[in-house]
């Protein structure tokens, strides 16, 4: 049976909230039509300036972490951003490989020295495009429905 899954482990009330708005938000923005997809988020204090992680597990199966503690417009934003590697992985236009990722068929080390670097990745540069792109509808549907997010 096709099912849509979710778990959120850890948080705030409102932390578990948001991911869930912000999930559900987001697999009808990036994957209107997907059918089997198991998600568990763990909002824990992540180290650094890190908002997030994603890990594809298997056939369907992922994981987030999401920073703990975030404002809620970077916590939306770091959901969103975990959500597009979702939609990349579930699409194989990204496999991990550990130092190795491959992007549409091309091998790239994931090793950087500057956040600039970073960003240039195609896979977060579509991520952190993205992300900016989901929350301006998000803040124009919650807006228009008088939802407070």
């Amino acid at each position: 049976m096709a099912m849509i899954y979710l778990n959120v482990t850890g948080g705030t009330k409102r932390e578990k909230y948001l991911v869930r708005e912000a999930f559900e938000f987001a697999v009808s923005d990036l994957m209107p039509r997907k059918k089997n997809l198991d998600v568990e988020f763990f909002i824990r204090k992540l180290d650094g300036d890190v908002h997030g992680y994603h890990q594809y597990i298997d056939n369907g199966e992922h994981s987030i972490e999401i920073g703990k503690g975030l404002d809620e417009e970077d916590f939306i934003t770091a959901v969103f951003h975990e959500m597009v590697h979702v939609r990349q992985s579930e699409r194989r236009q990204m496999k991990d490989k550990g130092f190795v990722k491959v992007w549409n068929g091309v091998e790239y080390l994931s090793l950087y020295s500057t956040v600039d670097e970073y960003m240039a990745l195609p896979w977060e540069a579509e991520a952190y495009q993205l992300q900016e792109e989901m929350l301006e509808r998000w803040n124009r549907k919650t807006k228009c429905t008088g939802e407070r997010y």
